[in-house]
C-alpha cells in the first residue's frame, strides 16, 4: 500500500528565501507533507538565516550539502564575513546536518551530491562515502568497481554518476547545475539544482500517489554568477601572499 502523504524534494536553495517561499506556496505544502531539502541551502544569496529559520520552524529536513561544509570551515578558520557567522544558534544545526536522508516509504534518498554506482542504501555504506557524497559528480570504472574522480580531473571516458546508478532506489540529488534550467532524470536519479542563485530557477520533485511531478519557479534576478566567488577568494589569497 502506497503511503497517502507527500514528498518535497527541494533543490539548491543557497539563501534564496523569496524564491523558497514561493515555491512551497506553488506546491501547496501543508503540515501533512515531507520536506526535504537536498543541502546548499545557504551561501551565495540574499537570506540564509531565513531559509534555515523556515525549515527549522515548520520541520522540514536538510541533507548537508558542499557549501555547509565549506562555511563551516571558513568560520572554524576565522575567515568568514558570511552573515550565518554570526548565529551561533544556525551553525549549530549545521554542524549536525545528516549526509543522506532515507525514505524507505517510497525508496527514495536524499544526498548533495551523489552516490557510487552499487552503494546499498545502508548507514554503514555511505558513511564510507562521507568525503565525496556532498561533492560526487564523475566516476570511473576501475576493474569492477566505480570510483569518485576529483573534480579538474575528468577523462572523456568517464561517466556522471547518476548515468550509472543501478540501485533500487530513487536517488534525489542537487549540486550539478543543469544546464537546461530542468531537473536532470536519469532512470532512478533526479538532480535538482537548476540555479536558482544563478538566474535560473528553484526546483521541488513532488511524490504524491505514487508518482512524481516536478514545480519550479523562476529566480527573481542572478544573485552571484558560478565561480565569482571563488575567483575573488583566489585574487585575495594571491594579495596576501
Amino acid at each position: 500500500m502506497q503511503p497517502s502523504k507527500r514528498y518535497v524534494f527541494i533543490g539548491d536553495i543557497h539563501g534564496c528565501y523569496a524564491e523558497l517561499s514561493e515555491l512551497l506556496g506553488k506546491v501547496g505544502v501543508n503540515s501533512g507533507d515531507e520536506v526535504i531539502s537536498v543541502g546548499d541551502i545557504v551561501r551565495k544569496g540574499p537570506e540564509p538565516a531565513l531559509c534555515l529559520e523556515l525549515f527549522l520552524d515548520r520541520g522540514f529536513r536538510v541533507v548537508v550539502g558542499n557549501n555547509e561544509e565549506r562555511l563551516l570551515r571558513e568560520i572554524d578558520r576565522g575567515g568568514s564575513s558570511d552573515p550565518l557567522a554570526v548565529r551561533p544558534d544556525l551553525l549549530k544545526v549545521l554542524r549536525k546536518l545528516p549526509l543522506y536522508i532515507d525514505v524507505p516509504e517510497i525508496q527514495a534518498v536524499a544526498v548533495h551530491g551523489g552516490l557510487l554506482p552499487g552503494t546499498a542504501i545502508t548507514r554503514t555504506e555511505i558513511e564510507k562515502q562521507r568525503r565525496t557524497v556532498p561533492r560526487l559528480r564523475y566516476v570511473r570504472q576501475e576493474e569492477e568497481r566505480w570510483v569518485p574522480v576529483r573534480k579538474g580531473d575528468q577523462r572523456r571516458t568517464d561517466r556522471f554518476w547518476s548515468e550509472v546508478w543501478d540501485g533500487e532506489y530513487t536517488v534525489l540529488y542537487g549540486h550539478s547545475m543543469t544546464a537546461s534550467g530542468k531537473p536532470r532524470i536519469d532512470g532512478k536519479t533526479i538532480g535538482l539544482d537548476t540555479g536558482c542563485v544563478y538566474g535560473g530557477r528553484l526546483t521541488a520533485a513532488v511524490w504524491e500517489r505514487g508518482g512524481w511531478f516536478m514545480v519550479s519557479v523562476p529566480a527573481r534576478r542572478a544573485y552571484t554568477r558560478p565561480g565569482v566567488l571563488a575567483g575573488v577568494r583566489n585574487w585575495l589569497t594571491k594579495k596576501r601572499q
